[in-house]
Order: C-alpha cells, then structure tokens, then sequence
C-alpha cells in the first residue's frame, strides 16, 4: 500500500510517493535502529521540505522577492538589535502594503557572516509589481528603521536614477525569485545550521535568535491532498519516467496535472535506508493556459523588454491567491 502526498503551489505542484507503515514498512518495524545523526538529518529535512511548500504556496517565481538586508561596513549591532531594525521594518513596509491594498507576506532569517556582522534575508510579496519602485521603498524604510538619514536627502545630492536590481544606499538587495529545484535551495539557505566556530562565542539566546525562522502569519500553511493506493505500485509510473510522461499523451492525461509538465530535474527514486522501502518525489511546474479545478491561468504578451518569458495572469481557488502576475518559464 502506497500513499501519494501532493502539495499544491503557485507556480509548483510537487508529488511524494511513499510507502505506507507505522515505520515505513508493513510489520511497522524498523529494519534497523536509528543514529542520533539520522535524527537530526531527518528534523532538518523536515524543516527544509515545510518552508519549500510554505514558499511554494504563498509566492510567486518572477514577481515576489529574494531581498538581503544588510549594515554598513564595520557596523557590528548584535542579534537583538538586528531583530528589532527588522520589526521597526515590517511595520513600515506593512504600512506600505496596506495603503496599496495588499497584504504583506514574508519569510525571514538572520545570519552571521564569516567576519561576525549580522544581516537578514527574507522572502518578500511584491509590492507595486514594479521592482525598482518595490526596492526604492523597501530602501526607505530599511534607512528609517535603522535611525538613518532619508534616502530622498540622499539622492537629492546626487543622481535621482533607481537601480533595477540593488543599492539605492548600498544596503538593501533584492532579485526576483525563480522556480529552478522548486525553492529547494532558498529553503536550505533560510534553515542551514549555524557554523560551529561562530557559536562558540554566542549565548544560548543569540544562538536561538540566529536559527529561528520568523514569517508572516497570514501565510498559507501547506497541507497536502492525500491519496492512498491498496491495488496499486510504483513499477509503471518509475518505469516511464519523466520524459515519456511529459509526452505521451495516455500518460499525461494519467499521471499530470492539466497545464503543467514535470521538472526532470527533480525526478528522485530513492529507497528509504531505514526501511528499504522505495520512495519517488517529483513536482510539477505550470506552464499552459489550461484549466483545472485549481487554477485559472491567462496568458498575455510578452512584454518587451522584460527578462521574463511572459506573464500569467493567474486566480486561485480556495482562498490561495486572489489576483496576481507569475512568470511562466515556457
């Protein structure tokens, strides 16, 4: 007996097929006894794989943000500080959403660099759907949250240009997220440990302040639809593979979602090492204006210009989204 988990995204669809059991085998025994390593390998995977869903739900590749915080050269505030610059920061964003009539959705972490100075990564909603706009205030708001000068009298001095990408004072970046590995890496970044010679000079609560992962608390928590199989196995579905399953139209109809095709790169048969059991995790990535019961997609024109294939208009069902533009990787 299988069990098929699905998780279903904005811009993603992801699939994990399992074995059903107590301990993921049908005695619900273990093949073998488990390593305190394997434990903590497992929590952390656990943690990786619920804010991959929970990017996966609530943002959008080509539109929402990947956005670094950072302080000036030399300037080394501690965890707590930087913890409350970040707070001073939401606000004042979320002032600016709400006076544009959105929420404000976001997924944030502090780290520590090699050279002991703190900076803050987070996953940010897009604002205006404008990035240099979307920068220029986020710039703002990051200066005034830290007891800084305006950045108006700033480039008041100088050039009243916006980069597209970066550095209206050299302390705020941002890029547009891409869906490659299905946010994978982005969630590995935001949960990777802390190195071990940086936490010998730490307090168990600047440790705890540099590990925790904050977010926003209107996100939309993943919670997968869930399909058991009595009379069924993986043999057929592992055999064809992504790339007869992508175009074989029996197959597609069977195996896929409407508008969708899977990504080959995330294809991963693995056998569990506790339970021998076989395991298969894939996910798919929209790509077509067909319907299904989840989404509604529109495709307009290219526009010019823009690094982005296209743009989607896109409305979820079940309160996921309401309005928005994505970007289709076609």
């Amino acid at each position: 007996m299988f069990i098929q988990d699905i998780y279903v995204g904005i811009d993603i669809i992801e699939h994990d097929y399992f074995y059903k059991g107590e301990h993921g085998e049908k005695s619900g025994k273990r093949k073998r006894d488990i390593t305190p390593e394997e434990v903590a390998r497992w929590n952390y995977n656990k943690k990786v794989a619920y804010y991959r869903h929970v990017i996966q739900c609530n943002f959008a590749s080509g539109i929402d943000y990947w956005v670094t915080l950072k302080y000036p050269k030399g300037e080394r505030p501690d965890a707590a500080t930087v913890r409350a610059d970040y707070e001073k920061f939401r606000k004042l964003m979320g002032y600016r959403y709400k006076k544009a009539g959105k929420a404000s959705k976001y997924v944030y972490r502090m780290e520590m660099g090699k050279r002991g100075g703190i900076h803050l990564h987070a996953v940010m909603n897009s604002l205006t759907g404008n990035m240099s706009k979307d920068v220029y205030e986020m710039s703002l708001c990051w200066q005034k949250a830290r007891g800084k000068s305006d950045i108006e009298d700033m480039m008041a001095e100088g050039t009243r240009e916006i980069p597209r990408l970066v550095v209206i004072d050299g302390r705020v970046d941002a890029e547009l997220l891409r869906t490659e590995g299905g946010y994978q890496l982005l969630a590995e970044y935001l949960c990777k440990p802390l190195p071990g010679d940086i936490e010998k000079d730490l307090t168990k609560e600047e440790i705890k302040k540099l590990k925790m992962v904050g977010s926003s608390r209107n996100l939309i928590r993943p919670v997968p639809v869930r399909k058991t199989y009595t009379h069924w196995t993986m043999r057929k579905l592992i055999e064809a593979g992504p790339g007869k399953i992508n175009t074989v139209p029996n197959l597609r109809r069977r195996y896929l979602t409407p508008g969708c095709i899977i990504d080959k790169d995330s294809w991963k048969v693995s056998v569990n090492p506790i339970t021998g059991m076989s395991c298969l995790h894939f996910f798919e990535i929209r790509v077509s204006r067909e319907e299904d019961k989840h989404i509604h997609i529109q495709r307009d024109q290219k526009h010019k210009g823009d690094r982005r294939t296209g743009r989607l208009s896109v409305c979820m069902d079940q309160g996921r989204r309401d309005t928005g533009h994505y970007a289709a990787g076609v």
